[in-house]
This record gives C-alpha cells, structure tokens and sequence, in this order.
C-alpha cells in the first residue's frame, strides 16, 4: 500500500479525499453506465456477443490499471472501463441464463431467486445462524 500510495498521491504519504473518492466512484459509475445500455445492445447483437464484449472490456480496464505507473487519472479510467465490462456481466449474465434453461427443469425458479439475492451466504443466512461459542453449533432460526 505504501508503494501504491508513493506513486499516485498528491504528497506521496495519502490521498485527498477528492482522488480516493474519483478512483473509488469511477467503478461505480461505470458499472451503472455498463448495467444501463447492455440489455438494449444485447438485443440488437446477441447476448453471447455482449457478454464476451463485456469480459474484453473488464481486461482491458486491468490491464490499463496494471501499467500505471504514476499516473493516477490512468487507475482511475482503468476502474471505469473496467467496471462498464462488469456492469454488462451483471445484467447479461443472468439474462442469457434465464433463455438457455428448459424451464420444464424448473430451474427458471431458481434463477430468479438467484437474481434477486446473488451472493450465496444470502441463501444460507435467513435459515442458519452459526453461533461463536468453543463449541460451534447451527442453529435454526428465521428472519
């Protein structure tokens, strides 16, 4: 960390509350730019196209941040390309899930569950509390 900050901050020892803000925004915004224009490219295109786009578009948004070297507006458009290829995947993905699966599987029920609560601890959680005690236990309990 501490090269990392000897590189791009202003006085070589912190950030100022400006630049920590537009590198760390600059992936939200382009993963809300990203999650905004897929579905109206994808149905022009094709899902399987965009979505290898949007991977293509998360390299390169590493790579540019991986040869920074000091300059810092150089991570922060890095953190924006990047998070444009992960705002796609976040809406492609699930879409070209939901039109490859035989629905007489049932497994468009499951994705829509998934849709809604992607992060599997998010499943589990509701259901089971896991206690901190010498003598770790599950228990049952409902939210």
């Amino acid at each position: 960390m501490e090269d990392f900050l000897g590189r791009f901050s202003e006085n070589g020892t912190e950030f100022t509350a400006v630049r920590e803000g537009t590198i760390t925004g600059l992936l939200s915004i382009g993963t809300l730019l990203g999650a905004i224009i897929a579905a109206p490219i994808a149905d022009k295109f094709g899902r399987r196209m965009c979505i290898l786009v949007g991977n293509i578009l998360f390299w390169i948004g590493m790579i540019v941040q991986m040869t920074s070297t000091t300059a810092w507006y150089q991570v922060a458009i890095g953190r924006l390309i990047a998070g444009f290829g992960v705002g796609k995947l976040s809406v492609l993905t699930p879409m070209y899930m939901s039109v490859s699966f035989k629905t007489s599987l049932g497994i468009n029920d499951v994705l829509m569950v998934f849709q809604r609560k992607p992060h599997p601890s998010k499943f589990v959680d509701p259901w089971f509390h896991v206690t901190n005690s010498s003598s770790p236990s599950v228990s049952y309990s409902q939210t």
